[in-house]
């Protein structure tokens, strides 16, 4: 009897662990279809965020964000921890936006920047890195927070979703740093004669 109660329990914890495993695994599959239809699937900027991608992105993190929230409806810790990912999310879509807005929509069509509009970048440059790291770090100490916190009352698998989500964050807000280097110094029409000029 006592060696099949024990086998009932692990089965149990088993079947939970399987849950939590499927919620997380299941929104980071659907964060990484969204992703590259919202922003692109490599290089970001190329062109302005795609409004079917972005729906089904939001829509992700709406459904992470509901499952956590559900999950711990007492929990002033869950409550805060979801402000932050819907915060850093904004934040990720509206700089994005802004990148492409003022610094590479302008100029579609265009053979070559003056050097005035080559200044213009770099400013932009130095402020969007700004708004993407600070997306980063907040994310970064996010994932710590979480990682260490017992404020979940259900399994890990919330746990989980909020670190899939705050990674896709922290991810595309890198990507973002990362494409707008890699525009200004790989398309001629962003620098003066042979190169860019930080």
């Amino acid at each position: 009897m006592k060696n099949q109660m024990i086998f009932m329990i692990c089965a149990l914890v088993g079947s939970s662990s399987l849950y939590a495993s499927y919620d997380s695994d299941r929104i980071a599959q659907k964060l990484s279809n969204a992703g590259p239809r919202a922003f692109g699937s490599f290089r970001m900027f190329d062109a302005a965020i795609n409004p079917q991608g972005l729906s089904e992105w939001n829509a992700v993190i709406k459904e992470g964000t509901e499952l956590v929230r559900l999950a711990n409806k007492n929990s002033s810790t869950a409550a805060k921890y979801i402000g932050r990912i819907n915060e850093a999310n904004n934040n990720l879509l509206e700089g994005i936006k802004n990148v492409y807005d003022n610094m590479f929509l302008p100029y579609v069509g265009q053979n070559q920047l003056s050097r005035e509009e080559v200044g213009y970048n770099i400013n932009y440059q130095a402020q969007f890195r700004g708004i993407f790291s600070a997306i980063k770090n907040d994310m970064a100490s996010l994932i710590k927070e979480v990682s260490k916190t017992k404020f979940l009352q259900s399994s890990i698998a919330e746990k989980e979703i909020i670190i899939e989500l705050a990674s896709a964050i922290s991810n595309y807000a890198d990507n973002a740093i990362a494409s707008i280097d890699y525009k200004l110094s790989a398309e001629k029409k962003f620098s003066i004669k042979r190169g860019y000029v930080k």
